[in-house]
């Protein structure tokens, strides 16, 4: 019996050793990234900050659906945020509370594409495989400020505040 249990033990303490080091490749390929900046966010996850709208989704929810929590899974479309150069081009569902109405007809999600902007911010994290990037644009009236962590191994988020929504986060990769 004693066994077992060392044998338990010792899995269970392999199994929360850290995950696979950053390698330079990974280092170098974020830098270019930020600094040139060009590179894809690609949403896997949409993640509603407004806890009414969290309910709503859990409510309408069916069984094996899409919503877990209050994730939304993202799969079923190809939604992005794409910096390059001097464009943003930003496709992104949305879930959550309007407070201004944007009238219809017309899109409900966050779909810009500009040239020009302004505001990129950069800002180093204290982990060497993060990079936190800032940047404001307006699409009409509405005016967005999107805040992405990249990390060295591919993933990414991005929060998504706007001056006519409650804020959103989605999750995913970055190429």
């Amino acid at each position: 019996m004693k066994w077992i249990f060392s044998l338990c033990i010792v899995v269970l303490l392999a199994s929360c050793s850290s995950t696979t080091p950053v390698t330079e490749a990974q280092l170098s390929a974020l830098e270019t990234a930020v600094n040139t900046p060009e590179f894809i966010f690609k949403a896997q996850w949409a993640e509603p900050l407004d806890n009414d709208a969290t309910q709503v989704l859990a409510s309408l929810n069916p069984a094996g659906g899409v919503v877990n929590g209050n994730r939304v899974n993202l799969d079923r479309g190809v939604y992005y945020v794409k910096l390059s150069g001097d464009l943003v081009d930003i496709d992104l569902p949305y879930f959550g509370t309007r407070q201004i109405s944007g009238g219809l007809p017309g899109s409900t999600g966050i779909q810009v594409k500009q040239t020009n902007y302004s505001d990129l911010e950069q800002n180093r994290s204290k982990k060497e495989d993060l990079r936190n990037l800032t940047v404001q644009v307006k699409d009409g009236g509405e005016f967005y400020s999107i805040s992405m962590q990249l990390f060295a191994g591919g993933g990414a988020s991005i929060t998504v505040s706007s001056s006519h929504r409650q804020a959103i986060s989605y999750s995913g990769i970055w190429e």
